[in-house]
């Protein structure tokens, strides 16, 4: 995993999760990125905002964090 923080205190983070899939096999290391943030009080809040899959999916990702400068 790695992130970049921006100056209105957000964090960017791409990296990898291995979930398993209805079968309870692992289905390999799937690309995502999401974002850490504030809601508005003091607790932290992580939301994924792009998860890879399917190969359109995987090359967005793999776009959005070479945008943001993230290596992945």
């Amino acid at each position: 995993m790695n992130a970049r923080s921006s100056s209105d205190g957000t964090v960017s983070v791409c990296g990898y999760v291995n979930a398993k899939n209805s079968f309870g096999g692992y289905v390999g290391n799937t690309p995502y990125m999401g974002v850490l943030g504030a809601n508005g009080t003091k607790d932290a809040v992580f939301v994924v905002t792009a998860m890879g899959g399917t190969d359109i999916e995987t090359r967005v990702v793999y776009m959005m964090c070479s945008k943001y400068g993230i290596a992945i």
